[in-house]
């Protein structure tokens, strides 16, 4: 007697379970070969067809089927933590081995400072924008001095009197 179609793979496997529907197969089938073997352990036979047709149509409902895909979504969303996490952990390891890290950290240590180096600087600084300062604070007081000056002569020819000709005609 030939072996009855079964749904199993055709349940498992579709267009909304893709890759996943076929893991879930392979646990179907890893557990099928189990009960085959369980089988021949108990019987000292394989089973015939009436007997794995029991199994196909009675042992495996819906639910076992619902637990076959959360295992294989389970499974592979540890294989993909894994080999997400194992390729973060390969990239942060080139990024510190790069060049770029070892230029930064060579910038960093030539750019450190004692503290009295920077004292020196701090102070050279603030008396060199001291004179910077002050000069310009002079030469705009010189300037402001001109410019009235200038404008007091200029406010003097404006508001004097004319001096009256003899030859003017009223």
């Amino acid at each position: 007697m030939a072996t009855p179609h079964h749904q199993t793979f055709d349940r498992l496997v579709n267009d909304q379970t893709g890759f996943v529907g076929r893991v879930a197969y392979t646990f179907y089938k890893n557990d099928k070969l189990a009960w085959i073997r369980g089988f021949h352990d108990k019987h000292g036979r394989a089973p015939s067809d009436d007997e794995l047709a029991l199994y196909f149509h009675i042992g495996i409902d819906q639910a076992r089927l619902d637990a076959y895909l959360a295992e294989a979504e389970r499974t592979l969303n540890e294989f993909i933590d894994l080999t997400a996490s194992e390729e973060i952990r390969r990239g942060i390891e080139a990024y510190q081995q790069s060049d770029v890290v070892k230029r930064c950290e060579n910038i960093l240590n030539g750019s450190k400072k004692t503290t009295w180096q920077a004292v020196k600087e701090s102070l050279l600084s603030s008396v060199l924008s001291s004179f910077i300062i002050t000069g310009l604070s002079v030469l705009l007081y010189l300037g402001s001095v001109a410019v009235f000056d200038d404008f007091r002569g200029l406010i003097h020819r404006l508001t004097a009197p004319e001096p009256v000709s003899a030859t003017a005609r009223p």
